[in-house]
């Protein structure tokens, strides 16, 4: 029993240092990301209303258009050429439905995949206007 207690606080305190450096590392994927005529707020179809929106990631969530999301990371794995993470993501307003999405940055190109088989991207950081 002692040493299971023991292992269990040895394990507790390796998680908690680990954190802070995902979370450094997660840092990449904050920020605006979208195609060029997401990021250019283009319509979605030529004579449209409806303008095509970028993705917008913060530490605890992501707005796309009028879909907000509360997003619980998970750990990050550093790659050759970027970071692979995934979040559960928490959508709604009055009805929350959740998701699991995983986010893979790469080359500087990032690709958003959602449990219902959904991929977007690749996307690029939007030039700040």
């Amino acid at each position: 029993m002692r040493n299971s207690l023991l292992t269990m606080r040895a394990l507790l305190l390796l998680l908690t240092l680990s954190l802070p450096a995902a979370a450094d590392e997660r840092a990449a994927l904050y920020g605006i990301w979208g195609t060029p005529k997401q990021c250019a707020g283009e319509m979605l179809k030529e004579g449209g209303t409806v303008p095509a929106q970028p993705f917008e990631i913060r530490p605890g969530w992501l707005r796309h258009g009028q879909l907000w999301c509360r997003l619980i990371w998970f750990p990050v794995e550093k790659r050759e050429n970027g970071i692979f993470t995934g979040a559960r993501a928490l959508c709604g307003e009055d009805a929350l439905r959740g998701y699991r999405l995983g986010f893979a940055l790469a080359d500087d190109a990032l690709k958003i995949r959602w449990t219902f088989r959904v991929v977007n991207g690749p996307l690029r950081r939007c030039p700040i206007s």
